[in-house]
């Protein structure tokens, strides 16, 4: 028996897919950042005894920590203008019947055969 969907419903999945979407760019974009801050770091540690001043690498960790906290700012940003993890999550909640799988899988291109091996357990009849 196939699950009809409003056109509501459909709308508010694809806008929380786009809001998902987004927000993963944005978190792997902060997880790029710890990489290189952390290679650069390591890499000055290396020659600590070739600085003779430590400007630079005060500068790459006052604009690392700066980054990274408006980064997780964004990620937990409650005003309605913006698009967030905790904004996207608690409107999740407030509609936990538009979540089930086969919601997702009617209003994506995944097919069956694209779930994850997590997603074949009984319980979640992929």
């Amino acid at each position: 028996m196939a699950l009809k969907l409003s056109p509501v419903g459909t709308a508010t999945i694809l806008e929380w897919k786009q809001q998902a979407t987004r927000i993963y760019t944005d978190l792997v974009e902060l997880a790029h950042v710890d990489d290189l801050y952390e290679r650069m770091r390591a890499v000055l540690l290396l020659r600590k005894d070739d600085i003779d001043n430590w400007i630079i690498p005060n500068w790459l960790s006052t604009t690392y920590v700066a980054t990274i906290t408006i980064g997780i700012r964004r990620a937990v940003d409650k005003r309605k203008d913006s698009v967030s993890l905790l904004r996207l999550l608690h409107a999740m909640s407030g509609k936990s019947s538009e979540l089930s799988f086969a919601t997702i899988l009617q209003t994506t291109s995944i097919t069956r055969d694209q779930c994850s091996p997590h997603m074949t357990l009984k319980s979640r009849r992929c």
